[in-house]
């Protein structure tokens, strides 16, 4: 039997979840051409800004340790869930072009759905997922951060800089990118960032549907 890595896993886990949910969420509805075509939820207390040119929104957790941001790629041309793979890999690929200053290298986890090992973790994330009727293309990558690090008072050089991607398309007209990450020149290191942060991430991301 074929098992989805653990990180997939939180994630669904998220939905089953009440507590993190309405009350201290707020509702954020993303428009392409004045028309409404997906919804998504963020936590009521982190910073939120909502870009119109790009149909996009930032969003960065109270403390600024974490930001992720959703935003119009391109537009569908053929079938949408080919799109959706191939602005996965156009992003991945401009990722690594034009990593940020302070992060050297970065490798792309190219996610497939794996056997399970022996001791039942999957080798690797499910390359597509489904949130709330919508097909997600996702991938991680991680960097190492360089010596600009140094500067850092919460990291050091060579501390892993985990991402997350992930591609989808509400409307099958366009597709958007999503990505998270931790910031390295804030209040803590980009690892422990985003293990801090790993419910309230993956509630977000599972929070987006079809109006």
């Amino acid at each position: 039997m074929k098992k989805f890595a653990v990180f997939t896993l939180v994630m669904a886990s998220m939905l089953m979840m009440a507590g993190f949910a309405a009350a201290t969420d707020k509702t954020y509805t993303m428009k392409s051409d004045g028309v409404p075509i997906f919804l998504v939820k963020a936590p009521a207390d982190w910073k939120v800004e909502v870009d119109d040119e790009y149909s996009g929104i930032k969003m960065s957790s109270k403390d600024f340790a974490v930001r992720l941001m959703i935003w119009k790629w391109k537009a569908v041309e053929g079938d949408p869930v080919a799109a959706i793979h191939d602005a996965r890999k156009e992003f991945a690929g401009m990722l690594q072009a034009n990593k940020p200053p302070e992060v050297g290298d970065i490798e792309i986890d190219e996610p497939a759905e794996t056997e399970a090992t022996e001791d039942g973790v999957a080798k690797a994330d499910p390359a597509e997922i489904d949130v709330n009727g919508i097909t997600f293309v996702q991938a991680r990558a991680q960097g190492k951060l360089n010596d600009m690090a140094k500067s850092f008072r919460f990291a050091k050089p060579g501390d892993p800089s985990p991402m997350y991607i992930a591609a989808f398309s509400p409307d099958d007209k366009n597709v958007f990118i999503v990505q998270y990450w931790g910031q390295a020149d804030k209040n803590t290191a980009p690892s422990i960032a985003m293990k801090k942060y790993t419910k309230a991430l993956a509630a977000i991301v599972q929070s987006i549907e079809k109006p």
